[in-house]
């Protein structure tokens, strides 16, 4: 009830309702006034309604750590990729860092970029928007589009280095059924020990949602996700240093 007591209904033995209690605090049955059955079923309607009105509210619940509004006003006028919806929807079905190990959709300001170089024009290239690993490290857009559905995705390690990860969103969804952290020194990879690998807890869910939405299997080596990010890297890496290089940025 809306004064969170706890209700009780008597019934007798030829079925019919006879008396509401409620347990008061000192954990004692308290009969109520009302014990008429017509008062009975109507009291009983109100808590059932009251009950389904939370169920509702539980299922409408989402287990991102932030909510739409804000993670999508960090995009401004470039528009959110639509793949990146459906994976924020996913992880607001399943939570944060549940699906892959330590990845975590977030609001990330500016205070990392500007480590790198407080330039204007710099720090609005690029868009942060998840959590990459446990010891700081950052994903983000590299807007070397006005299109972000063309744009890939690197990382800011969290010692140094800004590297190409992803071709797009879409394969960098595909990078992340790996289920492990990425590694950055000196280059962005991927490594897995099977021996030591425990899945996270929807992992499975993950990699069946990533067939079904995108046709993709689920990687397994450490070789696969190598061939995904050499590939991004063949594309985009060269130029992104030569961008980087304009703002006095070396990779290592």
């Amino acid at each position: 009830t809306n004064e969170g007591l706890v209700i009780f209904v008597s019934i007798e033995d030829d079925g019919h309702l006879s008396t509401i209690y409620r347990l008061n605090d000192d954990d004692a049955f308290i009969p109520l006034e009302t014990t008429s059955p017509k008062e009975v079923i109507n009291f009983s309607a109100k808590i059932w309604t009251a009950i389904i009105d939370k169920m509702e509210e539980l299922e409408n619940e989402t287990y991102n750590l932030v909510n739409w509004e804000d993670f999508s006003a960090q995009f401004g006028s470039n528009g959110i990729p639509e793949d990146l919806k459906k994976l924020y929807d996913f992880e607001g079905e399943f939570g944060y860092e549940n699906f892959s190990e330590s990845f975590c959709l977030n609001v990330i300001d500016k205070t990392g970029i500007k480590t790198w170089s407080e330039n204007p024009e710099f720090i609005g290239s690029f868009i942060e928007f998840a959590v990459a690993n446990g010891s700081g490290s950052s994903y983000g857009y590299w807007l070397s589009s006005t299109d972000t559905e063309k744009c890939p995705i690197v990382v800011f390690g969290d010692e140094g280095g800004i590297y190409i990860v992803a071709e797009n969103t879409r394969q960098f969804i595909h990078l992340l059924t790996f289920d492990t952290e990425i590694s950055v020194y000196e280059k962005a990879y991927f490594y897995r020990d099977d021996d030591d690998y425990e899945p996270s807890d929807y992992k499975d869910e993950f990699v069946e949602w990533v067939q079904e939405n995108f046709n993709l299997e689920g990687l397994k080596t450490n070789e696969q996700t190598d061939e995904i990010i050499n590939k991004a890297k063949e594309k985009y890496q060269e130029s992104l240093d030569d961008f980087l290089g304009k703002y006095g940025i070396e990779n290592w």
